[in-house]
């Protein structure tokens, strides 16, 4: 009953909504950071990671967008151990001059998910997170984002240790489907907010 209703609310959005599926790639640069008892420990470079994900592309009014997305993380490895993770959550687009001026303002919460093996009774295997950034639209179909994310949520099971993360990410976006007329406004069905 819940899958059923879950998809019926996916399916009216994406039809009263003007929607369209996309794919993308990124690469993110971050920084972890362990801290206790007054000491801090932050390694001196940052480590590195691809992602390869899907999303729709809600557009809710001339100004604003929400994507839904999923993703999959290649991360470097640790020890020789794969540092792979799952992603998901939502962004919100605004566009700063409308639709036209294809400049939008970018922010998201996500949830990670490491798939690597972890010893859990240290560390957390999921992680929230937030994101702020910029981006433009180089044509009805391509999309270039930058952003800065930092870790909300403490990966730490230990007590009065804290492990969190923060760094940029550059994501390159394709949409497929019909792409969106760039008209006044007025010209397209919306959902109010």
């Amino acid at each position: 009953m819940k899958k059923s209703l879950f998809y019926l609310l996916v399916f009216g959005l994406i039809h009263t909504t003007s929607a369209q599926f996309g794919v993308f790639s990124s690469y993110a640069s971050a920084k972890g950071k362990i801290s206790g008892d007054g000491i801090t420990i932050a390694p001196e470079e940052a480590s590195g990671s691809f992602g390869l994900g899907l999303f729709l592309d809600l557009q809710l009014g001339e100004k604003v967008d929400l994507q839904p997305y999923i993703a999959y993380g290649i991360g470097e490895k640790v020890e020789d151990e794969s540092n792979n993770a799952i992603g998901f959550g939502g962004n919100v687009d605004y566009y700063l001059g409308g639709r036209t001026a294809s400049f939008f303002l970018r922010g998201g919460l996500g949830v990670g998910i490491a798939l690597a093996d972890v010893d859990t009774n240290i560390v957390k295997k999921s992680a929230t997170s937030a994101n702020l950034g910029l981006g433009i639209d180089l044509s009805d179909t391509v999309t270039l984002v930058g952003s800065y994310g930092t870790q909300l949520s403490n990966s730490s099971n230990l007590e009065d240790i804290d492990i969190s993360a923060s760094g940029i990410e550059l994501q390159l976006q394709i949409k497929f489907g019909k792409p969106q007329p760039r008209k006044r406004p007025g010209t397209r069905r919306y959902i109010k907010l």
